[in-house]
């Protein structure tokens, strides 16, 4: 969770796009989660720095689901938002001129 009301505008913006860049999934106003696994924690902690140097707060948590249901709709969540993200890149790359010899 990350509470930055109060801090500089390019902070906010620095966590927030560190977040989306490692993949994370927001559930929320200033909420986001990653699996729990290696790759996610470098990312997580260029993610810290900047809200903590503006002043403003982070709590970290590991959560685990409560039922196997959970477990499939985070699962179901978080993929959906990488796919998204992907067409969404792929579509800005559509017309760059890959492959055509531009």
């Amino acid at each position: 969770m990350v509470g930055a009301a109060h801090a500089a505008l390019r902070n906010r913006v620095a966590v927030w796009r560190e977040l989306r860049r490692i993949g994370a999934l927001s559930l929320g106003q200033g909420i986001w989660a990653v699996p729990d696994v290696p790759v996610f924690a470098e990312g997580i902690d260029r993610a810290v720095t900047p809200t903590q140097q503006a002043g403003g707060q982070v709590v970290t948590l590991t959560a685990s689901a409560r039922g196997p249901q959970d477990t499939t709709r985070l699962q179901e969540m978080f993929g959906a938002a990488r796919s998204a993200d992907w067409k969404k890149r792929s579509s800005r790359w559509s017309g760059c001129g890959a492959g055509t010899g531009t």
